[in-house]
C-alpha cells in the first residue's frame, strides 16, 4: 500500500467523526505538502528521514506554526498506520460502579495527594 492510498483509507474512513475543519485541515496539510515527498512510497518503506524532508522542505517558505501542523498531521496518520487504523477508547464505568469519596476521605484526600509525583504546588 502507498501512502496516497493510506491517506485516502484513513481520511475517509477512520477520521469519521471528526470536525470538519481539522479533516479538511489534515486533506491541506497532505495535498500540500507531504504528497509530493512521500505519496508514492511503500508506507512499510516510510522513515523518519523521509517525513524529515517533508519538513525541510517547507523550512524557507513556511513559518514555524503551518511546519508544525504538517509534523502533527503526519503523526497521526503515521501513527494510524502503525495501528493499523484500529482505535480501543475504554468504555465510560457504568454509575454504579462510580465510587463517591466521603466527606472523611474528602478532608484526607489534600495530604494524600502531596506524597504523589503528581502533586504541584
Amino acid at each position: 500500500m502507498t501512502v496516497d492510498e493510506w491517506f485516502e483509507f484513513w481520511h475517509t474512513e477512520l477520521l469519521q467523526g471528526l470536525a470538519p475543519d481539522t479533516k479538511r485541515n489534515y486533506r491541506e496539510q497532505y495535498e500540500h505538502h507531504i504528497k509530493s515527498v512521500l505519496g508514492d512510497m511503500r508506507l512499510a518503506d516510510v522513515k523518519p528521514m523521509h517525513c524529515k524532508m517533508v519538513l525541510n522542505r517547507m523550512e524557507k517558505d513556511y513559518a514555524g506554526s503551518a511546519i508544525r501542523q504538517t509534523y502533527i498531521a503526519m503523526g497521526i496518520m503515521f501513527t494510524a498506520a502503525k495501528r493499523n487504523g484500529v482505535r480501543y477508547t475504554k468504555p465510560v464505568r457504568a454509575a454504579e460502579n462510580i465510587h463517591f469519596l466521603t466527606v472523611e476521605e474528602q478532608q484526607k484526600f489534600p495530604e494524600a495527594c502531596r506524597s504523589t509525583h503528581n502533586f504541584y504546588q
